[in-house]
């Protein structure tokens, strides 16, 4: 709203989730070992284990899960989201993911692409979104666009994103970019090309200088596009995140975390908060938390998936009780309303 030359800006007092959106998003980082070693990435993201993981302690937190969030709470909509390191080099991840799917959980998966076709072949079908991850450094090229083609063309299987690190180093950056045509050849996709950032690990907002104006330029024009020409066939993804801001002044808008950011609107001190009804998130070392970001900055640990029956899921919302703002588009995208 513009009076004169004074910018004024509506102030929200509520995030409502919307009725379609998954109950429960709970994001799992299964573990830090990685087959890359991109050298944007931390050793901390890749060098880790997958040793300490059991199939029947993880089955366990599923249970738990499923009990507490569909039998207590009367959910109907679960989302796990897995990410690394790269999850599908757990020798069990496959009969991991064929659990939750029996257990009714809604699924996503970002991957680098490596793991072979016998994977794909028995559970493409079991996901909500399937986000192919590229690496040049490392990835081959020929193996990343068969994977491709093959999720592309399987009738009942999400067409698969695909997030393009874009290296700046040319000859990475025409690595890229040669895998970037081949699949726009392709009927259906969806792709982002992203900045490499600075400290990738700490979460970093600096984005990487690159050498030229043309690369710059090509990441701020490809930094989402879409097509889907045939549709005898396609199968969009169908996550399903749709959230609503109420403002003091009246209104209801579409929420967009970024706006909010970009305001300086994201001081949420002493409002009631749905995180952890509406989010959790486990890390590596299998902790789990209601918060996606910063875990344990502002949450305490719930418990850890090796001690799942003793996993302290909440019933009730919380008071925010930080005064730092809330910077995280997944924590913003929480339920939660201003009291006072």
């Amino acid at each position: 709203i513009t009076k004169g030359n004074l910018m004024t800006t509506k102030a929200p007092i509520k995030i409502v989730k919307g009725a379609k959106t998954y109950d429960l998003h709970l994001m799992w980082d299964l573990h830090h070992k990685c087959n890359f070693h991109c050298s944007y990435c931390s050793p901390g993201l890749n060098n880790g284990s997958v040793d300490l993981l059991r199939i029947d302690d993880l089955k366990g937190l599923i249970d738990r899960v499923v009990s507490h969030y569909k039998g207590v709470l009367g959910y109907k909509n679960i989302l796990f989201s897995f990410t690394g390191g790269e999850p599908t080099l757990w020798k069990d991840f496959q009969e991991l993911i064929v659990y939750a799917h029996e257990k009714g959980i809604h699924l996503g998966l970002t991957t680098n692409g490596s793991v072979g076709l016998n994977f794909w072949k028995r559970t493409s079908t079991f996901f909500d979104y399937i986000c192919l991850s590229y690496h040049a450094e490392f990835v081959d090229n020929d193996r990343f666009l068969s994977t491709f083609e093959y999720l592309h063309n399987q009738t009942e299987t999400v067409v698969p994103s695909v997030r393009m690190m874009m290296h700046k180093e040319r000859k990475y950056w025409d690595k890229a970019i040669e895998v970037l045509d081949k699949i726009k050849k392709f009927p259906n996709w969806t792709y982002e090309c992203v900045y490499i950032l600075d400290d990738y690990a700490k979460m970093s907002v600096h984005k990487t200088p690159y050498p030229s104006k043309e690369q710059e330029d090509f990441l701020k024009d490809n930094a989402f596009k879409s097509q889907f020409t045939d549709n005898s066939y396609v199968h969009l993804p169908s996550v399903l995140f749709d959230y609503q801001v109420e403002y003091a002044e009246g209104g209801i808008g579409k929420l967009d975390e970024n706006v909010l950011i970009n305001n300086n609107q994201v001081d949420f001190f002493g409002w009631q908060c749905n995180i952890g009804l509406e989010s959790l998130f486990i890390d590596a070392e299998g902790s789990v938390y209601r918060s996606g970001c910063a875990p344990g900055k502002f949450t305490k640990t719930l418990g850890n998936i090796f001690d799942y029956k003793n996993i302290e899921f909440p019933v009730r919302p919380i008071f925010c009780s930080t005064k730092e703002g809330c910077y995280c588009p997944t924590d913003i995208r929480i339920g939660k309303q201003k009291l006072f």
